[in-house]
């Protein structure tokens, strides 16, 4: 029987398992501790893959449906989802990285091991 997820239902599931929503062809996938996740599962190259869309109720019951038809126009293209999203966030994990060089660190480090100092000659280093 195909069933529509209400956010009722939603709400109150509680086994973990998996739940399917027949409109959209979405699972979703409840966790131990009332954690639950959208799943939009997919395959590429003939393999089976899963797309984590969010987390329920971060994620609304309107926001799922439209990341999934995203990532299935993205397959019809030929591109994987998740390489791409794998490739954004490598680049924002480069981006967000402050650049220390080994002055800064060794001019930080000196200054903290400064005020540790417990007499003014082994400061004065």
């Amino acid at each position: 029987m195909a069933t529509q997820l209400k956010y009722a239902h939603i709400e109150r599931a509680t086994t973990p398992g998996r739940y399917f929503d027949a409109r959209s062809g979405l699972h979703l996938l409840v966790r131990a501790q009332d954690r639950k996740y959208w799943i939009f599962p997919s395959t590429h190259d003939g393999r089976r893959q899963e797309t984590r869309l969010g987390v329920f109720p971060r994620v609304s019951l309107a926001d799922p449906p439209k990341a999934a038809q995203h990532a299935r126009t993205m397959l019809d293209q030929g591109t994987n989802p998740l390489d791409l999203r794998a490739k954004e966030e490598r680049a924002l994990a480069v981006t967000a990285a402050p650049k220390t060089t080994f002055r800064g660190f060794a001019t930080g480090r000196l200054d903290t091991k400064r005020s540790e100092s417990k007499n003014n000659k082994h400061a004065a280093v």
